[in-house]
């Protein structure tokens, strides 16, 4: 029988520390029913950069697992960057001096 050895793996990512070699490992912290988990992973060439430049922000994960000095540890093959979420900011116009919007404004409107 074939072994099978993949993951998908979705959460925050913490900031990326250099392994050396082009490497470069990271933790992502998956929460589930309440409980935090945390998974150590590590990334490779264009992809290290790449997550080096991104991180910290929520991400989903597709590797390998390994065992690194005693540790199960997430070989990442492909990652997806959830994208950032601008914060609401305040609109403060004589009809609606309330509301909240996100993105980009219009003053003409």
């Amino acid at each position: 029988m074939n072994c099978l050895n993949s993951v998908l793996i979705e959460g925050e990512a913490s900031g990326t520390q250099d392994i050396g070699g082009g490497l470069v490992g990271f933790e992502i912290l998956v929460k589930r029913g309440g409980d935090e988990f945390p998974f150590q992973v590590q990334a490779a060439g264009p992809l290290a950069q790449s997550c080096a430049s991104k991180l910290p922000r929520g991400l989903r994960i597709v590797g390998r697992l390994e065992n690194i000095a005693g540790a199960v540890t997430i070989i990442a093959e492909h990652v997806e960057f959830k994208p950032v979420q601008k914060l609401a900011q305040s609109v403060n116009h004589s009809a609606n001096s309330g509301a909240d919007y996100m993105g980009d404004h219009d003053p003409g409107l």
